[in-house]
């Protein structure tokens, strides 16, 4: 049976330079089944990622993963003259000197890591986005307050469910009632998912069931035991749930604002935005990936000692948090942040084992809402503990100006952004997913508006129903939204309303 082979990473060899492996393009599938005798060995198996100058190649490209087999696998060895870069599965390298022949020969005593073998999984993600798509037009911000317009109405929280999640129980028994009534959705989105990654690669499915399954492997507790349960009961492949599990940590916009009151009481709310270039719908004018989580999205209770320890809200199969509630305690929200060193980036580095103890972004979320037990806790938590992504940690307190924006990099805080008494407009913090002392992509300006917007609200005016208006003014309501969440700590009201954009809307 043929071996599969992942080629990934890639640059040229200039006096002998080898490239590093992280500059990387689009991954190709290749298969080999034959073997030569070697010439050059571009990969080990035994350090995982190891480019040794060919022979007179001028540019190589690196080998990052393999399939489960039994028998030792093969070294690829580099030929004079070389072409590896082919952009088609179920092809053999070849050389632009000689007939297409196979270069694969068995050397290797020991197969490959599966920590090597799962990093060109999570370049599909990464790429699954950058699907072609015919856009929707681009339409200018409103805020519907300066209309005087009410949008806001409590009975829409009731269309959002409500589920326990019992921490007492082992993890392995946890989401078995979300999961199960959940799985067609489940199965849906990824199936809109597999849409968008298999024209371009039509065997990436199979690496997906089987690798992202050992990735599960490398998952601390309970998480691990957690999506084994959610597959079972789903009846999806777990490599697939563990895809799905992933794949939000990496695609998301929001709109974040902790604003308060003139008796210094907070409101902390946000909009999540899902699913920009996945599948855009010329018919129903939606992105297919939004318009299929829309119905996924659950209200969570967990439950500790018999006791509610937190609310959240939730994608159904979906295991870590983005927002959440601790009543009489603290609020959080967490947005995405765009940077060169960004989740992609530290999720590679996992895999590889260099950040063993870095965090998955909504996973601190959920373990700050679980362990901590104040806002100075959770915000000692939120600005030091190790991330394998850059995010905004948007915090809220029991207390007149406990509202702070977490700017985070992978191993510490860059910048702080409170609610401050001697700022104009200090009342408030709004965050999207650009840094505070920088201009937002012009193509992507949701603070402006937003800022706009609630300086039309204005302080008196602080409540779930003004925040809500602005949160579901364009163009922070838009193409992508699929929520709005509502939270009040001391009260401990936790309200979600599904949320859309028909018509004339901005497409993020």
């Amino acid at each position: 049976m043929p071996l599969a082979f992942v080629i990934f990473a890639r640059g040229d060899n200039k006096k002998g330079h080898v490239p590093n492996w992280i500059h990387y393009t689009a991954p190709y599938i290749l298969r080999f089944s034959s073997a030569l005798p070697p010439r050059e060995s571009l990969w080990s198996s035994k350090s995982g990622i190891r480019v040794r100058k060919g022979s007179r190649s001028g540019r190589f490209w690196g080998v990052v993963s393999t399939n489960r087999s039994p028998n030792p696998v093969p070294s690829i060895v580099v030929r004079s003259r070389s072409t590896w870069c082919i952009p088609s599965a179920r092809l053999i390298i070849a050389s632009r000197a000689t007939p297409p022949v196979s270069v694969a020969t068995s050397l290797a005593p020991a197969p490959i890591s599966a920590r090597m073998r799962l990093i060109v999984l999570l370049a599909l993600l990464g790429i699954a986005g950058a699907v072609h798509v015919d856009l929707p037009e681009p339409f200018a911000d409103h805020c519907i307050l300066a209309d005087d317009q009410n949008k806001y109405d409590p009975a829409g929280q009731f269309d959002v469910p409500w589920f326990n999640i019992d921490l007492d129980k082992p993890a392995s028994e946890r989401w078995t009632e979300v999961a199960a009534t959940y799985s067609l959705e489940i199965k849906a989105l990824i199936g809109v998912v597999k849409g968008l990654i298999l024209p371009i690669f039509p065997d990436a499915m199979q690496f997906v069931d089987t690798l992202f399954a050992d990735m599960n492997d490398m998952m601390p507790q309970p998480y691990r035991d957690e999506m084994i349960n959610i597959a079972e009961a789903a009846d999806v492949p777990l490599g697939e749930i563990v895809m799905y599990n992933i794949f939000y940590e990496i695609f998301t916009v929001c709109t974040s604002i902790i604003a308060q009151d003139p008796r210094g009481h907070l409101i902390h709310a946000r909009n999540l935005d899902f699913g920009l270039f996945m599948g855009w719908n010329g018919t129903s004018h939606e992105w297919e990936v939004s318009s299929v989580l829309r119905r996924m999205v659950i209200n969570v209770n967990w439950i500790k000692d018999g006791k509610v320890l937190y609310v959240s809200n939730n994608f159904a199969g979906f295991i870590g948090a983005y927002n959440g509630l601790k009543k009489n305690k603290f609020s959080i929200t967490a947005n995405e942040r765009f940077m060169a060193e960004g989740g992609f980036v530290g999720m590679i580095r996992w895999a590889l084992g260099m950040e063993p103890d870095g965090k998955w972004m909504t996973w601190l979320t959920r373990e700050t809402l679980e362990q901590a037990e104040s806002y100075e806790d959770a915000k000692e938590r939120l600005m030091n503990t190790p991330m394998l992504s850059p995010v905004y940690y948007i915090l809220g307190g029991v207390n007149a100006w406990e509202g702070s924006i977490i700017t985070r990099s992978l191993n510490g805080t860059d910048l702080m952004t409170t609610l401050d008494p001697d700022r104009e407009n200090g009342w408030y913090v709004l965050q999207t997913n650009y840094d505070q002392n920088q201009d937002p992509l012009y193509l992507d300006d949701r603070r402006t508006p937003g800022n706009k917007c609630m300086q039309i609200l204005g302080q008196d005016n602080v409540g779930f129903q003004g925040v809500y208006n602005v949160l579901s003014s364009k163009t922070n309501l838009n193409k992508l939204t699929t929520y709005t969440v509502l939270m009040d700590v001391v009260e401990g009201k936790f309200e979600t309303h599904l949320q859309s954009c028909p018509g004339s809307c901005w497409p993020f």
